[in-house]
């Protein structure tokens, strides 16, 4: 019988949705973030909840800049810059491995 269920299923991404954000979310963060400029839509709210809560640093993949944005904005007041690598620059290669 189609729809029933049974416990080896994978359930419809309709019920996990927003799991990440139940268990690693703190709404106050989640605010501010928002403030920041992160977008309130679940995909990116559970990018940012994967990308502040991995053990290494993250390769985005930003073809809106919208991370971008949310991670500048985050960093400003820290006293620190982040390094934005172009993948086109002649130097993107040596850029990366100083960062590493």
């Amino acid at each position: 019988m189609r729809g029933a269920g049974t416990a080896g299923e994978a359930k419809p991404a309709a019920l996990v949705s927003g799991v990440l954000e139940q268990v690693l979310g703190d709404p106050v963060q989640l605010q501010q973030w928002t403030i920041a400029g992160l977008p309130p839509d679940p995909t990116s709210i559970e990018s940012a909840l994967i990308t502040t809560n991995a053990r290494r640093w993250p390769l985005l993949v930003d073809p809106q800049n919208q991370a971008r944005r949310w991670i500048l904005s985050m960093e400003r007041g820290d006293n620190r810059e982040p390094i934005i690598v172009d993948i086109n620059a002649r130097d993107a290669v040596r850029r990366v491995e100083t960062a590493v």
